[in-house]
């Protein structure tokens, strides 16, 4: 196979992109259909089901950082809350989403993952609306004045396959901890304990994310085709989900890991001492 010269410096050009470089400009480019291109293999790894269960702990005061297109939307249960139910049934009062936040650094991808959740809302009756706030934001989510910080601190902060896509994924995991809802403190509902325990851990952060396997030869893999793939997707598929986490200081609750080790699922809560701004 020939190549051409506009090909070649192309090639070079991507097998020379610095590890964790800034990638957000790949997010920007108008038209293109990012969900064909991931919808195959999420369906091939069964991530659908990964996010669902993921986001099914979601409650009160949500963020969504690295929002993109929104595959997330549909997953949310932001059904008004049903005097018949009960904890029994998997929602309570006390469990239900208060109000959404939805925030990427992409304004392109702002706005798809805000024309879904429209189309996604158009589709309900009135009775089945989602009554709480809604906010989009545009921006560093690890940026001090981007994301505005509700009184009590966010309950729980959602990001998935974010970490692969952010240059200091390690500073942005410490401005998350600070914008939880830190241990001890009430929420904006005036509540401090939501799920009922006797000392209050904070809220929550929800990652499912992918990198770095349990194999070596895995991931020789993966750091071989690294530069190409984060050049055309996005995203560094090779970072080291684990140091990151260990790194950014915040409680690890609970890791999952699938897919030999590459797909992440991270719950984290705030340690005491973080500061919030």
């Amino acid at each position: 196979m020939s190549y051409t010269a506009d090909q070649k410096a192309r090639a070079y050009l991507r097998d020379a992109l610095p590890q964790d470089s800034d990638l957000s400009s790949r997010f920007d480019a108008l038209g293109r259909d990012y969900d064909d291109e991931v919808d195959l293999s999420e369906k091939f790894m069964f991530l659908q089901r990964k996010r669902r269960r993921l986001i099914n702990e979601a409650y009160g005061n949500v963020l969504e950082v690295s929002v993109g297109t929104g595959r997330n939307m549909e997953l949310y249960d932001l059904r008004p809350y049903d005097k018949k139910e009960n904890a029994s049934t998997g929602r309570s009062r006390r469990r239900r989403v208060e109000s959404m936040t939805f925030n990427d650094k992409s304004a392109v991808m702002v706005e798809e993952a805000r024309r879904k959740f429209d189309a996604m809302l158009a589709k309900r009756s009135k009775v089945e609306q989602f009554a709480g706030r809604v906010e989009w934001s545009v921006g560093d989510a690890a940026a001090i004045g981007v994301l505005k910080r509700p009184e009590g601190g966010f309950d729980t902060i959602v990001q998935t396959m974010g970490v692969c896509s952010i240059a200091d994924a390690v500073e942005e995991l410490k401005r998350l901890g600070e914008l939880v809802r830190q241990p001890g403190e009430n929420s904006e509902r005036g509540e401090q304990s939501v799920e009922g325990k006797e000392e209050d851990r904070g809220g929550k952060i929800l990652l499912l994310e992918h990198g770095r396997g349990y194999y070596e030869w895995l991931n020789r893999y993966l750091d071989s085709g690294a530069s190409a793939h984060a050049d055309h997707y996005g995203c560094w598929w090779n970072k080291d989900v684990g140091k990151i986490v260990n790194e950014s200081g915040l409680v690890v609750e609970r890791i999952r890991r699938y897919h030999m080790g590459t797909t992440w699922e991270v719950v984290l809560r705030p340690r005491r001492q973080d500061v919030v701004k």
